[in-house]
Order: structure tokens, then sequence, then C-alpha cells
């Protein structure tokens, strides 16, 4: 603990400055800057700097500065963490009570520092010293860093997708190890060809160098001794996943402390060979294998082989490998026989099932039915789809509530997905009658939009009805604030033109609805239509309806409506 008692001349009645440690150890490379977070009280407005030594009695200059963390509410979010606004400054940042910000000791250490710890007055800092990766390399090349993924997946769209990391100084070293394999004979080439720079404030850019270094020496470390599990923590740490169709994505553990608390155990100096490998066998173990989640409730239907009626609803799933090996996994609905199927490491796959029973009328999108279950080993989730089909009765059936697109930490955990509270209000209803405006009588589709209240621009406002089975809808129509509608995709373009034609506007200054007509060439058999939603409101915010994409996916789930209710007609 430090103490920092008034100079002479300053008043005596001013609260001495504590400095204490906050991390049991701090692992540090000999001549870097090291960067150690501590707790301050007291007044330190006029602080600059505080004497220091190492154990052997050389002096450093140890300074005082506050690195604060702002965060934009307002921004969209992205499939990874924003990176945030960093700032050094002398001074406390963030608000009244300190929050975002954090006391950090700075000082340059010399390149033959020995001992034990650094001491600021009488306040200790313990340090592991770790060998500098560079010097690894020049120690016979004993040491690996795996690469966890082919150059071939890191396409533009990956890239652009992991910017936040590469924007934020502690969590650099995943972008690096995404990219170079951590390795430091390709730094050049992560500034150079991945356009990957340092940051202007040298403090922020020795905290990322100081987390890039634990996790070098972690990992090199862990290649002396076993290299087949340090290529499967890379891989694990780093992981990349094929969801298809050339879109790759981060699909990794986002817990930071649970992060830091590995790396400091396997740079950890007290813990043996066995002990390194034994943490990370048991770190592996620890992550959930597969995430699994609905892709679609009600956009195929089962026919029955007798008279080609829908008897059942098929819905699918999406299952991620997080792992590098491939895996087997059991699916179908409760109570029906499993099917077993292969799933590639590193790798998406669409399973789908027959829900019995789904034929059922309800008068509401009801989750309480049958489910699908899937299972592999000791792992096992349980997905609810939408499967019953909801009758429209008058005065017309109202639906909608966006949810936003999917983000790396919702698509994990389901809980944590954003509220659709923080979307501009989308509803629509499904009605028999004569629409606004004018037009004949007939089924329509009413969409009504909130519109947002600071715009960038309301031109960019829109929303894309999609009617008909999943990957082979009947129509795809986009209907603009401004009061224009365009024909996006159809099944039989001749036949459903005139619709585009046909819709109507009403624009008011809060909000505008769209009048969308129902043709028979957007029905199915049994008086069946398939319905989901996307909109892009004027700040480019994406959501849809009935369940959140991701941040790439273009086609949305559906809802099966039965319009046989309708007052005992067919619907047609």
């Amino acid at each position: 603990m430090l103490i920092v008692r008034p100079a002479i001349g300053q008043t005596e009645s001013r609260i001495p400055l504590v400095v204490d440690a906050i991390e049991p150890r701090i692992d540090v490379v000999a001549g870097s800057m090291l960067v150690a977070p501590v707790r301050v009280v007291g007044d330190a407005s006029d602080v600059k700097s505080l004497p220091a030594r190492l154990d052997d009695g050389r002096k450093v200059e140890a300074l005082l500065r506050c690195i604060s963390v702002t965060l934009d509410p307002s921004a969209p979010a992205t499939w990874l963490p924003p990176a945030a606004t960093w700032s050094v400054d002398t001074k406390r940042a963030g608000g009244p009570d300190g929050v975002g910000a954090t006391w950090v000791l700075v000082m340059q250490l010399p390149a033959d520092a020995a001992g034990q710890s650094v001491w600021v007055g009488n306040s200790k800092l313990p340090l592991n010293w770790l060998p500098a990766p560079t010097a690894l390399v020049r120690a016979g090349d004993r040491f690996g860093w795996p690469a966890p993924i082919e150059a071939a997946r890191l396409t533009p769209e990956l890239r652009a997708l992991l910017t936040p990391e590469g924007e934020s100084p502690v969590r650099r070293w995943r972008h690096r190890l995404v990219t170079t394999g951590l390795d430091p004979r390709r730094e050049a080439e992560a500034r150079l060809t991945l356009g990957l720079s340092e940051f202007s404030d040298p403090i922020l850019e020795a905290l990322a160098r100081q987390s890039e270094a634990r996790w070098s020496v972690a990992i090199a470390w862990l290649w002396r001794d076993r290299p087949e599990l340090a290529q499967r923590l890379a891989k694990r740490i780093a992981c990349i996943v094929d969801f298809g169709a050339g879109h790759f994505a981060p699909a990794w553990a986002i817990d930071q402390a649970e992060l830091d608390a590995l790396v400091a155990d396997l740079v950890d100096p007290d813990l043996s060979t066995d002990g390194r490998v034994a943490r990370a066998e048991t770190w592996l173990k620890s992550q959930e294998p597969i995430v699994a989640w609905l892709a679609d409730d009600a956009g195929l239907s089962a026919l029955d082989a007798n008279d080609d009626s829908l008897t059942n609803t098929v819905s699918s799933a999406h299952l991620a490998n997080l792992t590098d090996r491939g895996l087997t996994v059991s699916f179908g609905a409760v109570g029906a026989k499993a099917e077993l199927a292969p799933i590639e490491a590193l790798r998406v796959t669409t399973l789908s099932a027959a829900i019995p029973g789904t034929s059922s009328v309800r008068d509401e999108r009801d989750e309480s039915g049958a489910s699908m279950v899937l299972t592999s080993g000791s792992w096992g989730v349980s997905l609810s789809p939408f499967a019953e089909r909801v009758a429209v009765r008058p005065p017309g059936r109202t639906f909608g509530g966006l949810q936003a697109d999917l983000t790396l930490r919702s698509w994990q955990s389901p809980s944590s997905s954003m509220s659709a509270s923080t979307l501009p209000d989308t509803r629509a209803m499904l009605a028999r009658g004569e629409p606004v405006l004018g037009g004949e009588d007939g089924w329509f589709l009413m969409v009504e939009c909130r519109r947002v209240t600071r715009a960038d621009d309301p031109a960019k406002d829109r929303v894309e009805v999609w009617i008909g089975p999943r990957e082979h809808p009947r129509l795809v129509i986009q209907l603009a604030a401004i009061g224009e509608a365009t024909l996006i995709q159809a099944e039989r373009p001749d036949d459903v033109r005139s619709i585009v034609e046909r819709v109507r506007f009403v624009k008011e200054e809060t909000r505008w609805a769209a009048f969308v007509p129902i043709d028979a060439a957007c029905i199915e058999p049994e008086s069946l239509v398939r319905i989901g939603l996307v909109r892009v409101d004027a700040r480019g915010v994406r959501g849809s309806w009935p369940r959140a994409m991701l941040p790439w996916q273009v086609e949305p789930s559906r809802v099966l409506f039965s319009l046989r209710e309708w007052g005992g007609l067919s619907g047609r």
C-alpha cells in the first residue's frame, strides 16, 4: 500500500492518497511497458507520477493514469461486442462514481529487470516475468503458435466481423490469434496485410501487447508439452464456424473473466506441466460442444401421401458444432422415433423433423405444443417451435413485435437477447374485407410501422414481407416508408405483379402503413398462408418476426395462418 501525504506547503487537512495493487500477480515481459491496475483512494487530481523501485534497488518512474471506457448506447448491436471508446487521462472519468474507469500505474521496465516485484512506496506489485515471444523464436524455434483457422476462411466478411476485436486493447490478442496464431514472426503481416494498426496512445498499445504476450507464452508453453492439446485449445478459444453459403463467423466463449483466469493459470510459475495440461483439458471439457436454435417454425410442411393434405408442420433446427471433431446427433419430435445424423466439425448443419399432431388450429400462436429434442452424448436441448396453425377470424389476426438480429452473446444465451422494445413498433394484421383507400373485397395484409424519431434517413425505412414456404416463397415484396412497393422475388412473377400495383400506403408524421392484397397465388392448399417479416428502420437497424435472424441471414422464419375459420368460409 502506498500512502502519499501532502507536500510541504500544502494543507494538512487533505486526505492522504492511498494506492494499492488489485491483481495478486502481474504477468509482464522484461523490457516492456507495464500497465498495472490499482485501487486509488483519495484525491489524485494533481498526482501525475510516483516514485517506484525494483527489488534490485533501481528506480523507475510510475505514471498514475486513468483508463476510461465509454459505450455508445445508441449504436446498433453487432455480432461481436463493440470495442467501445478507450481514453487515457490523469483524472478519473466515466461519471461521478467512476463507472467505466480504472486507475493504472504505468512504468517502463528495463530489459535486464530482475526480482519478484516492483515497489511503489510501501505498495508491492508482485511480478511474474514472462519470456518475450520473440525470444522463444530465437531459442531454436522450440515453441509453436498453431493457426486456428485456414487462411481461406479469412473472407472480407469475416474480417469485418472481427473489427471490434482488433479495436479493443484487452481483446486484440484474439484478433491476432485468429489471424496469425499470435506468432511474433507474423506481426508485420498483422499490421500490413491484415490492416491491424497500433493504438495511437502508447499506454493502450502497451496494454494490448501485455495481453498478447500472456496468450502467446501460454499457448507456446502448452505446445511444448502437448502440441495436440495446444492446437485444440487455440481452435476453441478462436473458434470460427462455417455457417454455410460462404459465411464464417466467430463462435467463441466471450466470458472475459473466465478467459483471464484461464490464461493466468497457464502462465502460473507455480503450476506444473501436468497441472497446466489438466487446466487446459478442464476448460475445454467445460465448454458446450453444440449451439442449437430453431431455423424455421413452419417454413415446410409434411404432405399426407393419400390425399396430399398438409398433416404436420415441419420445423428446422440449426446445429453449430463448436468442436474440432465430427459428432452424431439424435433428433426428433417428443414421442416419435429419433433419427441419427452426423454433424461436421466447426460447421452448421440443418436438421428437420415433422411435429406430429400439428395440423390443429389455434386461436393464438403457442409454444406449448410438441418439441424437437436433440441429444449428443451428455449434451441435449429441447426446442419448441411455433407449430400450430393460427386461425384468422374476424375482425382479423394481429401479430408483430420485431426481434433484433442475433449477436454472439444472444446466439449462445437466448435469455440475453435484446428486448424487442429497443426496436420501433411494427405490427401487422391479416384480414378479409375492403382495405383502406378502396379496392376489391378480399384478403389483405396491413403492415403498420412507427417511425424512428431520430432517423438518419427516413427514406431507408422499409419492410420485407415474405409469403410462402421457406426457400421457395410465393411472394417477397418490399414496402418503403416513402410509399413505394417493389417486387423482390416471386414463384410466378406474372401472377403476383398486380399485387405490387395494388398496394396502398398511409403516411403520417409518427407512423406509416401499407395494405398488401393477398391473392390466390399467395395461398396454399387447405387455405394456409405462411408469413414472415423483416424491417430495416431509418437508422439501419434490422429486426424480424417471428424470430431473430443472424446478421448475414436473408430469409426470416414463418408462422402458418389458417384462413378457413373466417366465418366458416373456405378462405379461397
